[in-house]
This record gives structure tokens, sequence and C-alpha cells, in this order.
């Protein structure tokens, strides 16, 4: 019987263990410590970019991506499509802007103009898709080694429903 427990406590604990792994990602293959099972995600380092939000002639909004000084991280989620489905494609992208010359920040809410934090849902959502600024979070960026950078990324829109609302990954400049 104890043989029993044992076998079962053990089987438990790595069960939790690979649990933990997936959340946290493999450094090496570059993937994002927190995403969705049901799609991919990733985090990409854009130097010398802005991003500005435009407005089409029907109200739409869209991302403008354009040369500049600053550093533009950008987020994506996409999620895997549903097979023998037609526009079943989902994306949800985040962009942070920042200046080379102050990479570590700590903000919150209203702060977060500093950053220049957008927003993006993609997808055939009639009226629920389309780039907005973050202005509700906190975003918090801290030097870990030699141009080594730990992001953490807590922001919720009202605008679309949303499902990334929580990104944490380290990057490099």
């Amino acid at each position: 019987m104890k043989t029993l427990f044992f076998t079962f406590l053990f089987a438990s604990i790595l069960s939790c263990a690979n649990k933990q792994n997936k959340l946290m990602g493999n450094k090496d293959e570059k993937t994002v410590s927190i995403c969705p099972e049901d799609g991919q995600c990733k985090l990409t380092v854009l130097k010398n970019k802005s991003i500005k939000i435009k407005e089409d002639e029907f109200g739409a909004t869209y991302s403008q991506i354009t040369d500049s000084n600053n550093i533009l991280i950008e987020f994506e989620y996409k999620r895997n499509e549903i097979q023998n489905t037609a526009d079943s494609s989902y994306k949800e992208l985040v962009y942070i802007e920042l200046n080379p010359s102050n990479l570590e920040v700590n903000y919150s809410d209203a702060d977060l103009k500093k950053a220049n934090i957008t927003y993006g849902r993609l997808c055939f959502c009639r009226g629920q898709t389309g780039y907005y600024n973050i202005l509700s979070g906190n975003l918090k960026i801290k030097k870990t080694g030699d141009k080594q950078y730990r992001l953490e990324l807590n922001f919720k829109t009202s605008e679309v429903p949303q499902i990334i609302s929580y990104i944490k990954d380290d990057f490099s400049i």
C-alpha cells in the first residue's frame, strides 16, 4: 500500500512539473513564457521602429510601423486554425514602444502612455477587431544581465474581448 501511495505521489509531482515547464516555455526555442495551449506565441524585438494607430475611411483601425530611434517589442499570439472552418484565423498583437536610453520601466495605468502600448485583435469578428491603445494595467521591464531584460505586462482593454492579458518573457537588445 505504501508503494502504491509513493508511486501516486511521485507521478503527481512529475505531472505538476511538466505543466510548469509548459507554462514557462523553453527559452532555447525562444517561446513566450505564458501562452494559451490552443496557439503559438512569439516575442520579437524591432530596433529603430515606432507604431501608430491609424483609422481608415470606414472607421476601422489599423497599425502602421514606421522608422524611428525607438525599440518596438512585438508580442504575437496566433490561435491554431480550426480545420475545415472558413475564417477561423485569430491573432492578438501587443506592441510596446521604448526609448533605448530608458529600457528599465515600471508604469501603471495612465503612465502606460509613455510606452505607447498598442493592442491589436485580428479576426473575422464583426465590429470587434482593430487596434487600441492600452491605458489600464502594469508594465515592468527590468535588466537581468548584459543586454538582457525581463518584461512583465498585465493589461486590459475595454473596447474588445481579449484572450491575452498577461505577458512575461525575457528578451535581449
